[in-house]
């Protein structure tokens, strides 16, 4: 059968109205299940784009965050300092001189009973001493990072010429 627009058209020939409405609520039905089925294909299409975003934004912050972590591993294999004040870890410069500012507090409360605190052996306290006592031997700065060996050595010689000028 074949569709006319006056009807059902047979093999013979013969159109048939009464089976034309038996058609068009068929053709109904398949064109309201297939707008169904497009609704449900949008809403399907929808939620797999957000959960495409959802995973771009995942997998972004993990690469954020692994970024930061291979950041802090390699500052502290290339020989920079670490420290940590508080709960804030602290690497490189800013960790020296977080270090350097304890040292300097240690070796005020250290020097505060006999006076020796002078500003050419501050933050090095007693090291100073001890260091030029033992003969100024290399392992001695063994674990000291290149900038604390250089503020360190500078507060040595000026402390060599502190206790030649005394003599």
């Amino acid at each position: 059968m074949k569709l006319h627009q006056f009807g059902l058209v047979s093999e013979d020939g013969v159109i048939e109205t009464d089976k034309i409405e038996k058609v068009d609520k068929a053709a109904l039905e398949l064109e309201q299940d297939r707008l169904r089925r497009k609704k449900e294909s949008e809403r399907e299409v929808l939620e797999r784009e957000n959960a495409k975003s959802e995973a771009r934004s995942r997998r972004r912050l993990d690469r954020q965050r692994k970024a930061k972590q291979r950041k802090k591993e390699l500052g502290a294999k290339n020989g920079r300092r670490k420290a940590k004040v508080g709960n804030v870890e602290l690497v490189g410069y800013n960790a020296v001189r977080a270090e350097d500012r304890r040292n300097v507090a240690v070796v005020a409360d250290d020097n505060s009973d006999d006076g020796s605190g002078d500003a050419a052996t501050s933050g090095f306290g007693t090291k100073v001493d001890d260091f030029i006592q033992n003969g100024e031997q290399d392992s001695d700065l063994a674990g000291m990072s290149d900038r604390v060996k250089q503020v360190f050595l500078r507060k040595v010689a000026t402390r060599k010429l502190q206790t030649e000028g005394q003599a």
